[in-house]
Order: C-alpha cells, then sequence, then structure tokens
C-alpha cells in the first residue's frame, strides 16, 4: 500500500469521528477571518506546560489496570515547540508527554502516559506588532504508554511496560503575544509566549505491545481528546519588509 494511499485512509478515518465533526466549523472559521498586517519574518522555539483530556481513557484503559482506582481522562505534562515564519505562513513541530498519575489497588500500581509528536503548518489571520493569531493544521503520531509494577516500601518490583502508537491529526487555534524585544529595530530577538488549544484525534487500533516486542491484550483504543498549553519562548523577527 502507497504512502499516499494510507495517509489518505487516516483522513477518511478520523473525519468519520463524531468529534472531528463537532469542531471542524469552528476550526474552518478562522481560516476565513481577513488578515491584518502580517509580514513579519522569523522564527521560535518554546517550552510548553499544558492539559489533555484524553477521551473516554477513563473507560476504555481500565481493562489494562484491573482494579486500579482513580482512573480519570485527566492529563498533565510538559513539552517543546519550535517554527518557522514567512510572512503569513507558520511551520513547525511540537511534542510533549502527558502525565496521568499513579493508580493502585493496594499491592499493584500503574503509571499511565499520553505522548505526541506532531508536524504542523498553520495560517496568520491577525497580526499587529505584538500579537500573532493562527490556526494549525498538523499530521503525526500519539501514543499511550502504561507502566505498571508492584511497590514494597520504596522497592519497585515486577516492572513492566505497554505501549500503543498510532498516525495522529492535530488541529489547534493559536495565540501568540511577544512580551519582551531586545531592541526598537525592526529586526530583533524577542521573549514570546504563546497559547495553544486544540483537539488531537488518532486512528483507532489494538496493536498494543510491551517494551520487549510481545503482544498483549486487545483493547481498541484511539488517543482522542481537547487539550490546551502555554508555551514559553525566544525567537528572532524581522518586520523591516
Amino acid at each position: 500500500m502507497s504512502t499516499i494511499t494510507k495517509i489518505l485512509k487516516l483522513i477518511s478515518s478520523v473525519t468519520r469521528q463524531k468529534q472531528f465533526k463537532n469542531i471542524l466549523p469552528v476550526f474552518l472559521m478562522f481560516f476565513f477571518m481577513p488578515v491584518i498586517h502580517a509580514q513579519s519574518n522569523g522564527f521560535a522555539g518554546f517550552f510548553t506546560i499544558g492539559y489533555n483530556n484524553v477521551s473516554n481513557a477513563e473507560q476504555k484503559l481500565q481493562p489494562l489496570m484491573l482494579g486500579m482506582k482513580k482512573l480519570t481522562n485527566n492529563y498533565y505534562g510538559i513539552g517543546g515547540e519550535g517554527y518557522w515564519k514567512s510572512g503569513k505562513i507558520i511551520l513547525g513541530a511540537q511534542a510533549g508527554v502527558y502525565a496521568h498519575g499513579v493508580v493502585s489497588n493496594g499491592e499493584k500500581h500503574a503509571e499511565p502516559f499520553s505522548a505526541n509528536g506532531i508536524i504542523k503548518g498553520g495560517y496568520i489571520v491577525f497580526e499587529n506588532r505584538n500579537l500573532f493569531i493562527y490556526p494549525t493544521v498538523g499530521g503525526g503520531i500519539a501514543g499511550t504508554v502504561i507502566t505498571s509494577y508492584e511497590k514494597h516500601g520504596n522497592v519497585k518490583s515486577e516492572l513492566h511496560s505497554i505501549y500503543l502508537i498510532s498516525p495522529a491529526i492535530d488541529l489547534a487555534i493559536n495565540l501568540d503575544p511577544i512580551i519582551y524585544r531586545f531592541t526598537t529595530r525592526p529586526a530583533t530577538g524577542v521573549f514570546i509566549s504563546g497559547l495553544r488549544t486544540g483537539y488531537r484525534l488518532s486512528r483507532k487500533s489494538d496493536h498494543w505491545k510491551r517494551m520487549d516486542d510481545e503482544q498483549t491484550k486487545k483493547i481498541s483504543f484511539a488517543n482522542n481528546g481537547f487539550y490546551v498549553s502555554m508555551a514559553f519562548g525566544i525567537g528572532y523577527f524581522d518586520s523591516s519588509r
């Protein structure tokens, strides 16, 4: 099967999901907003902290952690991001790891994690001297990892991990205010922050594996869910043209 065919099948699978149909009209609205003063070029890199609500994780992942309490859809984590900006166009990449926290049945413990790596592109719909607003569309992978172990005192034993990796699509709205300019010249380094809010959809799969590459339980799961994050970084922009 060719790469193009695989991509088309992924897009078809994602767009049939109910969550995608609910958020698509809102997302498309941003592409038809008027573009204002989008003329700077530059780049920026960010450290991010955020929240990810993984839809149905509480119910779908419970069979992999039988008897363990306090499992929820809530994950908190950190990540990194960078982009290049040319006029109205944004091209970049992001990655992040989100932790759920420990769940337990008293003897056994487990820690679920959610992770992603996305390449994305965006289009500036509003820009002034100190603010960019832009929607982005991205593609990449989304992963779920569950590490389980027994704990006696401070000693962990019977440690093993299972993981599920699937292709994913990411839709987001981004707001980047510049909070400090190093100089008053049109071309200058800056401290820049950001707000990200969006929805990530992955292909449903039951191809869980252990770290030793053995197959494990066939629990079908899609790492879908909305997220919000704050970004803090440094960049360089030139608005002299």
